[in-house]
Order: C-alpha cells, then sequence, then structure tokens
C-alpha cells in the first residue's frame, strides 16, 4: 500500500490534535486551506511555547535565579515570548535587561524587552 499525500496531511492533523496544538473541533473544518492555517497558527505558537521554556530554563540555571525580582521578570518576559509581545520593564529593572543580553541567545531574547524611559 502507498503512503499518499492524504494520508500524510491525516497524519499530521493527528499529531497535531495529539499535541495540543489544535483543538480537534476546530480543525473539523472539511476546508483544506483552513485546516493548513489552522496547523499552521497552531506550529508556529508551539515554537513560541518551546523558545519561552528554553529561555526559563537558561535563567533558572543561572546564579541570578534564586532573586525573586529575577525570577518574576523572568517569568513575565517568558510568557512574552510565548505571545510574540513586549515586556516593558520599570527604569529600576534595568539591570535585568542587561543580565538577559548576557544570556546565550541574548539578542533574540532582548527583544522581547524593552526599559520604559520615563
Amino acid at each position: 500500500m502507498t503512503y499518499t499525500c492524504s494520508d500524510f496531511s491525516m497524519d499530521i492533523a493527528r499529531c497535531l490534535i495529539d499535541a495540543a496544538v489544535v483543538e480537534a473541533d476546530a480543525y473539523a473544518d472539511a476546508d483544506i486551506g483552513a485546516q493548513a492555517d489552522l496547523a499552521i497558527a497552531g506550529i508556529i505558537d508551539a515554537g513560541r511555547s518551546a523558545r519561552a521554556a528554553r529561555f526559563v530554563s537558561l535563567v533558572l540555571k543561572s546564579s541570578l535565579a534564586t532573586d525573586t525580582g529575577t525570577l518574576a521578570d523572568s517569568l513575565r518576559l517568558a510568557d512574552a515570548i510565548a505571545k510574540d509581545a513586549t515586556l516593558v520593564l520599570a527604569p529600576t529593572r534595568a539591570s535585568f535587561a542587561a543580565f538577559i543580553a548576557t544570556l546565550p541567545g541574548g539578542a533574540d531574547w532582548s527583544r522581547y524587552l524593552t526599559v520604559h524611559r520615563g
């Protein structure tokens, strides 16, 4: 038996649903274009969540992980990464922004935060 494009699509859909990347009810639309859009959006969101989790792991491995302010800011930044948003920090938390810049991938993480200058 030959594995078809339809089989592949069905396997991908099943994996996305099983991994809770997309909801089964939402994916039930018979329009393959709508299914593709939903799958792509789900994959992008899952990637952001994975990046946020990697960021939290890096922070937790750092020596600053015991600082309550750093931990709270890290969780807020992870949330911003997952949502593709920007965390706005008070000027008093500028040291956190400097810390983020020193992490592996710091330039990437830093693009999700800004220090309010006002």
